[in-house]
């Protein structure tokens, strides 16, 4: 680890980049995340990515000033995707979808793609369609929000960003791993699966729909369920959790919890010693 993040220093320095140290920082604490986690440091930098990859992103993130750009998307029955960007700036595509059933705003400062509920019968009268946004690596997104009453949401990409508020009503998500300031999800009936999470405070609120995490890094977790249930494999020591539930289970690390509020740093170190 120390040589990896010794040598990114030192590029980062090379290349003139202004917040190296931010930069450095995250990537030592992700680092350290992915060690806590069981990962070998081959395992890890393989999936940070070379120092080569990471220089180039932070460099053409300067050259696009593309960092703050806030994403709000609204749909009813169409899935949602995120994926890589080809070159260096963003792209929205619709599949099967008329454009006209959307208000669609696209600039350098925003991506805002917001159902027009003026024709919500005749939706039953064709499938589903695709709404993909494609961003460029390494970019530092503003606010994200993100709803769907029967759509599904998808991202094969990390997403980094400020803060990010999920609503779904019976469709499905999946993410692979999130950075963000803060995190919000709701869903209804949905299920929502996380790789792993990265976020000051973390809320998980579901009615029936069931969500499951493997790695949470976060000062706080709030999981509140009526009838489904919460898994949150893997947790960071020192997280506060407040935990609610009516009949849903909610496990973090195998251990149940219903009505709790703790600090679990030891708790977990404790377990983790067994």
């Amino acid at each position: 680890m120390e040589e990896f993040l010794k040598e990114l220093e030192e590029k980062l320095k090379e290349k003139n980049i202004e917040n190296w140290e931010e930069i450095l920082d995250k990537y030592e604490k992700r680092f350290n995340f992915g060690l806590e986690s069981g990962l070998s440091d081959e395992e890890i930098i393989r999936m940070l990515g070379s120092i080569e990859d990471i220089i180039d992103s932070y460099s053409k993130r300067e050259d696009t000033d593309m960092d703050g750009l806030k994403i709000h998307v609204s749909t009813v029955l169409d899935d949602v995707f995120f994926e890589r960007s080809k070159d260096d700036t963003f792209h929205v595509y619709l599949e099967n979808i008329n454009e006209n059933s959307y208000k669609i705003i696209k600039n350098e400062k925003e991506i805002n793609i917001e159902y027009i509920n003026k024709k919500f019968f005749g939706l039953n009268r064709r499938r589903p369609g695709v709404i993909t946004i494609a961003l460029p690596f390494g970019v530092v997104l503003g606010d994200i929000t993100l709803s769907s009453v029967s759509g599904d949401l998808k991202s094969e990409i990390d997403l980094s960003g400020k803060n990010m508020d999920l609503e779904m009503v019976s469709g499905d998500s999946k993410f692979n791993e999130l950075h963000m300031n803060s995190f919000k999800a709701h869903v209804v009936s949905g299920d929502l699966d996380m790789d792993s999470i990265n976020s000051n405070s973390i809320e998980f609120s579901s009615v029936s729909g069931d969500i499951e995490v493997d790695q949470v890094n976060s000062n706080s977790l709030k999981a509140e369920t009526v009838s489904g249930d919460i898994s949150i494999n893997e947790a960071n020591d020192g997280i506060h959790i407040s935990t609610s539930s009516i009949s849903g289970d909610i496990r973090i690390q195998g251990k149940k919890y219903k009505n709790f509020t703790n600090e679990v740093k030891e708790e977990f170190k404790n377990e983790r010693s067994k």
